[in-house]
């Protein structure tokens, strides 16, 4: 029964007329069901205490059987995480099948790392890079998610060896540019920072993270200068964002002032801005405005450690 409706739901799926987005998911659970039937029966032949030529060829024969029922229920259930439909209890099943899958480990960090489970993310991309120790895609992922959690030396670790993998890789030069400028290893950041802008001129953000590294040396004049091509080229909200905040650290009060409005108006759901505009208020010692500023942030804050910033602000 389970080999007929195998036949047929691998017809339906290599003519490409399947409708029903789990149709490989089915062909994965009856490749199990195969499966342990194979075992079943092997465990059977093996319990006769005196095995005759003919039965040690069924064990041989149900080995095979299960190492092709095992490769296709995994196969399938690969193909089934392109459906990004997969939850923890399939991962489960497909990892309990294929623990050393590197696609299988990557695909699970992707999914803990949509719901912002950092940790568990960084623990499935880690065991992916095991089983692959050339996969490009899981140290960027790995990075991504050491960054989000604020652990920028690992994250620069995780980007730098997928740099090695792919030599001259722009975005992954600015990948881990970023996580030195936040590692403070400005240093590091300088050439690859440099080369991709010697290349790309114009990139909106190298420009961006060039701004940062000379903010932190105390060159206020050249991240301006360096914000201000950013947003030019790239019209992004971080980019005017931290253009205002260099003319604040400047204490350019008045353009800061008008760079924090401009992101509110151009950028209305951004939180930042009106934080930015707060500490303008703040610094020309105007605590109401600086509070209704700071309100009006919090209404729009996403992330809980910028919700917790604004809250020490107000009080």
């Amino acid at each position: 029964r389970s080999t007929k409706a195998l036949a047929e739901l691998e017809t339906v799926r290599a003519s490409g007329s399947a409708t029903d987005s789990y149709v490989t998911y089915y062909i994965g659970r009856l490749y199990e069901e195969l499966l342990t039937a194979a075992v079943a029966r092997r465990i059977e032949v093996e319990a006769n205490p005196e095995l005759s030529p003919d039965g040690e060829a069924e064990i041989s024969r149900l080995r095979a059987e299960e190492a092709w029922h095992k490769d296709g229920a995994v196969a399938a259930y690969l193909a089934f995480i392109e459906t990004g439909m997969g939850d923890d209890a399939f991962f489960q099943r497909l990892l309990a099948l294929a623990p050393q899958s590197a696609e299988a480990r990557y695909a699970r960090a992707e999914a803990y790392r949509q719901v912002g489970n950092w940790v568990a993310a960084e623990g499935e991309y880690r065991q992916a890079i095991e089983a692959r120790p050339g996969f490009v895609a899981a140290y960027i992922g790995q990075g991504d998610v050491l960054m989000a959690m604020e652990l920028h030396t690992g994250a620069a670790e995780a980007y730098r060896k997928a740099l090695d993998l792919q030599p001259g890789n722009p975005a992954l030069s600015l990948k881990l540019a970023a996580a030195y400028v936040r590692d403070n290893q400005l240093a590091l950041a300088e050439p690859l920072l440099q080369e991709v802008l010697s290349r790309e001129p114009n990139n909106a953000t190298a420009l961006t993270l060039h701004g940062d590294l000379l903010l932190a040396q105390g060159d206020t004049a050249g991240a301006i200068a360096r914000y201000d091509a950013a947003y030019r080229r790239g019209l992004s909200a971080d980019a005017l964002l931290k253009l205002a905040g260099a003319y604040l650290v400047a204490d350019q009060v008045a353009e800061a002032k008008r760079r924090y409005e401009d992101a509110i108006r151009v950028f209305p759901y951004r939180a930042e801005g009106h934080v930015g505009l707060g500490d303008v208020h703040a610094k020309l010692g105007d605590q109401d405005k600086a509070l209704s500023s700071y309100r009006q942030a919090l209404q729009r804050a996403v992330p809980v450690s910028l919700k917790e910033s604004i809250a020490r602000k107000i009080v």
